[in-house]
């Protein structure tokens, strides 16, 4: 099963300090505010999720600190795929025992959308802003599944053995990459 939700206002940063550890608090503190308030309303809404379907605590879950790759969660000591991803006031994590997951939120707005989808092999078939969004965040939520860098994926077109689903939220498009074709999918909104 894969696990997805979101939230179109983030909380403050303080209120998320009850979700975080002492160290990714005293990380958070080193940030730009914008950059503290994404990093804690994606633990936070992580754990909130997992609480609420797993039943587990703030100590049973273990994310690493930041780094250049993805992060890498435990849930009492065995190891779950996470992908967390923001833009602007919105917050989205998805998370399966299973299966690697990638994800992308994008807030819309105007953009050159003929420049940037004759640019890239991966956006090239798109046309107008739903088409661009959906492309753009199928490359973005694929390269976060396989851990390749997004200017080498959105070089190619995506590979077609994979499972994408969009969202289409009130400002914002979402997309969710996964590989088995059945997987359960239980999404969430403002948990």
């Amino acid at each position: 099963m894969i696990s997805l939700a979101y939230r179109l206002q983030t909380l403050s940063v303080e209120d998320c300090r009850v979700w975080l550890h002492e160290n990714e608090w005293q990380y958070s503190l080193t940030l730009s505010n914008k950059r503290a308030r994404e990093f804690c309303n994606g633990r936070a809404l992580i754990r909130q999720l997992l609480l609420q379907q797993r039943g587990v605590v703030v100590a049973d879950i273990q994310i690493a600190l930041p780094s250049e790759q993805a992060p890498v969660m435990y849930v009492k000591g065995q190891k779950v795929a996470l992908s967390i991803s923001h833009s602007r006031q919105a917050v989205a994590v998805a998370y399966s025992p299973q299966q690697p997951v990638g994800l992308d939120l994008e807030y819309i707005k105007v953009r050159n959308f003929a420049q940037l989808s004759g640019e890239f092999a991966a956006l090239n078939t798109t046309t107008g802003s739903t088409g661009f969004y959906q492309s753009w965040t199928a490359a973005e939520a694929y390269s976060k599944f396989s851990q390749q860098p997004l200017l080498s994926v959105l070089a190619h077109p995506l590979p077609q053995n994979i499972q994408l689903k969009h969202l289409s939220l009130p400002g914002y498009m979402l997309c969710l990459c996964y590989k088995v074709p059945d997987a359960m999918l239980k999404i969430l909104t403002d948990i």
